[in-house]
């Protein structure tokens, strides 16, 4: 489907997004449950152990008589949970970067083998984990330096942190939505670290709370659509396990509408903001496919 490159409405930048995600949701669901596939598994076998310490007769017999077992039982269900963590990292940034080249050329109307776009991202996974990584650093270190400096003088420290989120939390946000563009335009661009940071924060100035306002939105619909399926599937068994399973899913396959959604708002500021029409874009990007 091709999509009319201009200046999208608030309302019309959402049913865009939604027709991207339905346009290509076959591929979509495809790619987020094989590529999820491996990290599922750990959270399932997480689940099966974090259980057993939910049951008071397991934890009475052999954590309570005996708390020496405590790590016997613990070391397997921290390590089920750090290879799901590991493994969940590296997928979502593998998914989101196949879906960022795959949905990004299809709006402009460009079709790629898969074998392409999979050649296309390969050598983008480092930057995009180091992306991540990075963004992972600012926001600890964001909230870790004042936490650590108020417990220093004698904060406590549920005090120092609850007086850090409340003073961070806007701008924490602010900072979230300004790089919130920086994984479309690495992909897509096909540029640096630093450069994509920078793009982003230039492509969503003054533009903030129109992303925050389509992310809020987004998230109630679908929360309220997964609440629903999870309402159902509840009444159907009475098994946690099945129900949670279910849920875990659905938020996978729901997942690539965040992504749709804004690669969306990313071709919308650079149509407003820089002026690039469907042929400019076209060219920019390569979208014919005949350099792959």
């Amino acid at each position: 489907m091709k999509y009319e490159l201009r200046n999208y409405s608030f309302g019309e930048t959402l049913g865009k997004g939604f027709n991207l995600y339905f346009d290509n949701l076959l591929f979509l669901m495809i790619v987020s449950l094989v590529l999820y596939a491996p990290s599922i598994f750990f959270l399932k076998e997480w689940m099966v152990l974090l259980a057993q310490f939910q049951d008071p007769e397991f934890v009475s017999q052999n954590i309570i008589r005996d708390s020496s077992n405590i790590m016997t039982y613990l070391k397997p269900l921290l390590l089920n949970l750090g290879y799901y963590t590991l493994i969940a990292g590296v997928s979502y940034v593998v998914v989101m970067a196949l879906i960022v080249n795959v949905v990004s050329k299809k709006y402009l109307g460009g079709q790629l083998s898969l074998k392409n776009h999979f050649t296309g991202i390969s050598r983008k996974l480092l930057p995009l984990l180091g992306l991540i990584v990075l963004f992972y650093i600012l926001g600890f270190a964001s909230m870790g330096i004042p936490v650590g400096l108020l417990v220093l003088v004698g904060v406590d420290i549920y005090i120092a942190i609850l007086i850090s989120t409340l003073l961070l939390f806007v701008p924490l946000i602010i900072f979230m939505l300004g790089y919130s563009l920086s994984f479309n335009v690495l992909i897509i661009e096909d540029t640096s670290i630093i450069n994509s940071m920078k793009r982003s924060w230039t492509l969503t100035k003054g533009k903030k709370w129109y992303i925050l306002g389509i992310l809020v939105l987004l998230g109630l619909i679908v929360g309220f659509v997964t609440q629903i399926i999870v309402v159902i599937i509840g009444a159907i068994t009475v098994d946690i396990e099945i129900t949670v399973m279910v849920s875990i899913i659905v938020s996978v396959l729901t997942n690539p509408i965040s992504i749709c959604m804004l690669v969306v708002v990313y071709f919308n500021f650079r149509v407003e903001k820089e002026g690039f029409n469907a042929e400019h874009l076209a060219e920019q990007f390569s979208l014919s496919g005949d350099s792959e």
